[in-house]
């Protein structure tokens, strides 16, 4: 078992720093003579975090506050995003320099399984290079996964209770940042819009997990705390965040949502499910009151768009996204059919059909989050996600079942476990498993989950 030794000799520091450069030398010759800048860019970084380890905790709350910078994912490289990319890189050498020296904290299976993960993310960079992938697409496909680097010093860091603090203070900030982002940006596209049909199609489909999230936390929140104020508060948090994720016009995360609503009923006491009753009619009309205070001159547009939305779920016709959906799943399956092991590497494309524009393309993205995984990572990576949560959901039961905890400190596991089950419901159709929210979120719900497993055991 690999544990962590209370000192680094310096020689050993020095030894790893030229081991790792020599491997990004290989790794990143292809880029020619830039490469080499960014080698002793990070080699440097590498003596100075390993020298100054006493600033983990900052460095890990700097990197997670420049992921929120980072949520949107989109194509190509914006000025914001520098800052994350630039510590994600030192990261990434940082959890390198501790594998080579042997300083890598291995206590369980679940973080054998991250290292698994760790390791296969640069293979599968090359394994795509191999396949015939473009070699921006596939460098900028590995973001994707670039939350996992935090795994590591999170389970070191989160046994602290002024850490853990920390982290739902980030969780809080980063479900405030999306939720206004998306008020703000949904507001601006019905302002715009010129016909009502640009209206009814208005929708902002953007980090619908992270709002997801903040809908089952404040729920669980709201029939948790017993203060009067706390739960006006939480409940108030819970509505907005509801109506938020309405406005997504997200199907799969309307479905996953209710799904994780359901699992928090089963979790919670007699009391707390009569509080679920109550508040789920008193949210409905909430959502209709703080619809009509901030779209009062749109909500009937609106209303009748979001009732298109919710009738076409259980309509026994598929319109033209779910065909090609189903179109995208046939392809991908036969590639993997032929290919079940290894999978294809990042990058790699394959024929997608778009109906409505009646033309056939190249395409790297897959909706179907179990097969995206299958096809880029091969049977490890599919079996690493399916684990990871499964251990993660068993973590939290058992930590829930040890011993008679205080409500208010199971809002945070509870929340995960409904979490985790909504996604791996809403993978099918949209990839938690390609989506760096969805990875994040999985990486920090499995740190936790070992940490409240372990501070939860009968004494």
């Amino acid at each position: 078992m690999l544990v962590i030794q209370p000192h680094i000799q310096r020689s050993n520091l020095v030894t790893a720093t030229i081991l790792i450069s020599g491997l990004l030398g290989v790794s990143l010759i292809y880029f020619g003579v830039i490469s080499w800048l960014i080698i002793l860019a990070i080699s440097t970084a590498i003596m100075v975090f390993g020298l100054s380890a006493s600033k983990k905790q900052m460095f890990v709350l700097a990197y997670l506050l420049s992921c929120i910078l980072f949520l949107e994912n989109s194509a190509g490289i914006e000025p914001i995003e520098i800052p994350f990319l630039v510590l994600s890189s030192l990261l990434a050498a940082f959890v390198a320099f501790k594998f080579i020296t042997g300083n890598l904290p291995l206590h369980t299976f679940q973080d054998t399984l991250f290292l698994v993960l760790h390791l296969l993310l640069p293979f599968a960079i090359i394994l795509g290079l191999i396949n015939g992938a473009n070699t921006y697409t596939a460098v900028g496909e590995i973001t994707f996964y670039s939350g996992v680097l935090i795994y590591f010093p999170l389970r070191e860091l989160l046994n602290k209770a002024s850490f853990q603090k920390l982290m739902a203070g980030f969780l809080l900030l980063t479900i405030g940042f999306v939720l206004i982002r998306n008020f703000i940006d949904y507001r601006q596209i019905i302002i715009q819009a010129f016909m009502p049909w640009q209206a009814e199609n208005a929708r902002v489909a953007l980090n619908e997990l992270i709002i997801m999230i903040g809908v089952l936390l404040f729920f669980t929140s709201t029939i948790s705390y017993s203060k009067l104020s706390m739960k006006a508060l939480s409940f108030l948090a819970f509505c907005i965040s509801l109506m938020g994720l309405i406005l997504t016009q997200s199907r799969g995360y309307w479905i996953a949502t209710l799904f994780g609503l359901g699992i928090i009923f089963l979790l919670v006491n007699k009391s707390q499910k009569r509080q679920i009753l109550l508040i789920g009619s008193t949210s409905l009309i909430t959502g209709v009151l703080l619809l009509n205070l901030f779209f009062s001159d749109l909500l009937g547009i609106i209303v009748n768009s979001l009732i298109e939305r919710f009738s076409s779920i259980t309509s026994t016709k598929l319109d033209i996204s779910l065909r090609e959906r189903v179109l995208e799943t046939k392809k991908v399956w036969e590639l993997i059919s032929a290919n079940p092991i290894v999978g294809y590497g990042f990058g790699v494309t394959y024929p997608r059909r778009f109906l409505m524009e009646g033309f056939t393309t190249s395409y790297s993205y897959v909706h179907n989050g179990y097969l995206a995984v299958w096809y880029k990572l091969g049977l490890l990576g599919l079996l690493f996600f399916l684990s990871t949560w499964a251990l993660t959901i068993r973590n939290y039961v058992q930590g829930l079942k040890a011993k008679a905890i205080q409500s208010t400190n199971a809002i945070i596991p509870i929340t995960f476990i409904a979490a985790l089950c909504g996604m791996i419901l809403v993978n099918i159709t949209s990839p938690q498993t390609l989506s760096f929210d969805g990875v994040l979120i999985t990486t920090i719900a499995a740190a936790y989950s070992i940490t409240f497993k372990n501070t939860q055991k009968p004494s």
